[in-house]
């Protein structure tokens, strides 16, 4: 059965009544009624003659508080069979359908939103489901927009603790870390901070032997060495087009010496609504796809995607960076950033060239959310690449053979 007839399945009572179980099965469409009542006008939501947004939604709250409440909602599935229906009118519905007790149907009207008020809706009628993973995931987008998202902090610790014995340790969803106190001990001439992450602090420096600058990682604990050099090492093993390029490095000293990238990251664009700055979608797209397929053919999955992860060059093309927790194909997790892992992962599962491709699809999410025009058409691209891992490309070739035209 398809995703829309599901959106028709009904009981035989009254509306007013408690639902019959989701094994009952499903009742035919109604006809369609007159042209002279709201009902009619409903189903026509999206055609040259239907109502416009404003409309439908004062239609539908009305119809909601009436006996026709139940073909106040066969109307919304029915526009939403042909045409998009905006979230917001989705959202009554399922709301409506949720104190009817039909919580699979109220979850196909939630199918695809990305609004925080859906969200929220959405993950907890999947945690009480018991898909708490899942529930998480989405928690977790939620906070990667807004950390004071009411109910959001309280959900995320809750939810947590149920899956504490599968889950990785997440690095803050905003990078804090601890100042470096050795920054100074490295060969280069420090200019000025840049960023502070989970494992250590970033400098715009220069080489004034070379006459060049570069970006100076610093790790803040010595007992990092093993990880400052796991991270070089791998970057040096992918070195290629589109991957970031590794200068020095100084295990006693705790630092490495990378290419520096004055554009900054997808992340400093998102947050300064600078999306010109990542110049055409397209090309972006495709770019990143073919990084992480010359990343997931030799084995590799970089494990923590994200905005402040991908730098931009001087022609604006991605740079994939920070390979500090990226692991082989099947290893188990080593960490991650909240916002960004799949739910897979959350559940325990073992590390996928997929996971990578759901951040990729939570980072486009990030950056349609900013409104940008140019930006908008790849919505359905996000949404399918945060699709379970069944049905995600399941490596960047998948995902450069979807781009195909």
């Amino acid at each position: 059965m398809s995703l829309w007839s599901k959106l028709f399945r009904r009981s035989n009572v009254d509306s007013s009544d408690s639902p019959l179980p989701t094994s009952h099965p499903p009742a035919h469409k109604s006809p369609p009624p007159s042209d002279n009542d709201e009902i009619a006008l409903l189903s026509r939501f999206g055609t040259e003659d239907g109502p416009d947004e404003a409309t439908a939604d004062r239609l539908l709250h009305i119809a909601l508080t009436t006996p026709r409440q139940q073909k106040a909602i066969d109307a919304i599935a029915h526009a939403m069979m042909h045409h998009e229906v905006p979230e917001r009118l989705r959202l009554v519905c399922a709301h409506t359908l949720v104190q009817r007790g039909e919580i699979p149907r109220a979850l196909l009207f939630l199918d695809s939103v990305s609004q925080t008020p859906s969200l929220m809706l959405k993950a907890d009628l999947l945690h009480d489901q018991g898909n708490v993973a899942s529930a998480l995931s989405i928690i977790e987008r939620v906070l990667a927009r807004d950390l004071d998202t009411p109910g959001a902090r309280e959900r995320h610790r809750r939810w947590r603790a149920q899956l504490a014995p599968h889950l990785p340790i997440s690095q803050d969803s905003r990078d804090v870390t601890v100042a470096v106190p050795n920054a100074q001990q490295s060969p280069y001439r420090i200019v000025r901070e840049i960023a502070r992450g989970g494992a250590g602090t970033v400098y715009e420096a220069r080489d004034d032997i070379l006459q060049r600058s570069l970006a100076l990682k610093v790790y803040h604990q010595s007992s990092d060495q093993e990880q400052l050099q796991r991270e070089a090492q791998i970057a040096i093993q992918l070195a290629g087009e589109g991957i970031i390029r590794i200068f020095d490095i100084d295990l006693n000293g705790g630092w490495i010496a990378l290419e520096w990238l004055p554009r900054g990251s997808v992340r400093e664009a998102i947050r300064r609504a600078h999306i010109d700055a990542l110049g055409e979608p397209s090309s972006f797209i495709h770019k990143l796809a073919l990084t992480l397929s010359h990343v997931h053919e030799r084995g590799w999955v970089h494990a923590d995607l994200k905005p402040g992860n991908i730098l931009l060059d001087a022609s604006a093309a991605p740079i994939l960076s920070d390979f500090g927790i990226a692991v082989r194909c099947g290893e188990p997790n080593r960490g991650g950033s909240t916002g960004y892992l799949s739910p897979e992962r959350l559940a325990g599962a073992s590390v996928e060239p997929s996971d990578d491709i759901y951040a990729l699809g939570r980072i486009l999410e990030d950056i349609i959310r900013t409104e940008h025009h140019a930006w908008s058409p790849w919505l359905s691209l996000a949404e399918h690449c945060m699709t379970e891992r069944s049905t995600r490309p399941r490596n960047g070739q998948a995902l450069l053979a979807l781009l195909r035209p």
